[in-house]
């Protein structure tokens, strides 16, 4: 809640907490707003911010020994629906395109520094920055999927990039208004 507050609320209980213990200041003396909050494994929450990710560690058990790291001040996540959970990675949008958050052998999260769309760049500098935080992402069947608008366009998603894993590469993009996805979602239609 607000711009640096994050509550834990008790066990299926979502609107209690106790105000002292379960309560913690994110960032304290920046006017940085809090965009997301993703799980990155079974202990640590990622708190994606307009201009620097923290990361939320030892959340479990006894609150007092939870520590808040700082993962950068580089850049933060522009569209939280962009975030996207590849096993062991997260993938997003941000102000230098679309990074990865990686963990590492000692479970400390760090910093992709060259961006995962480095290689798209020009393509990905034609994203509408007035609009990006309607970008929206998914991860299905070793790919990544970003749906991004445009400029000059309506600001809608026009544009959806595809990012495969077994590759390590991007396999081109969708262009035009047949294609305007606004989230992403997993369904199970039969079995």
């Amino acid at each position: 809640f607000g711009n640096d507050y994050l509550a834990v609320s008790d066990v299926l209980d979502p609107l209690h907490y106790q105000a002292v213990s379960s309560e913690f200041k994110l960032n304290t003396g920046t006017n940085d707003r809090t965009v997301a909050i993703y799980p990155f494994n079974s202990t640590t929450l990622i708190v994606f911010k307009e201009r620097s990710i923290l990361a939320v560690e030892n959340l479990y058990g006894d609150l007092s020994t939870v520590r808040l790291t700082e993962v950068t001040r580089e850049f933060g996540c522009v569209a939280p629906n962009s975030i996207s959970a590849t096993g062991s990675d997260i993938i997003f949008l941000s102000q230098r395109g679309v990074i990865s958050l990686r963990q590492t052998e000692s479970g400390i999260s760090q910093s992709v520094i060259l961006p995962l769309s480095d290689a798209i760049q020009p393509l990905i500098n034609e994203i509408d920055e007035s609009k990006h935080r309607a970008a929206c992402g998914a991860y299905f069947a070793n790919r990544y999927i970003l749906s991004v608008p445009v400029e000059n366009g309506d600001g809608t998603n026009q544009r959806t990039f595809t990012f495969n894993f077994l590759n390590q590469a991007w396999e081109g993009y969708w262009d035009g208004a047949l294609l305007l996805p606004r989230y992403f979602e997993r369904l199970v239609v039969a079995k």
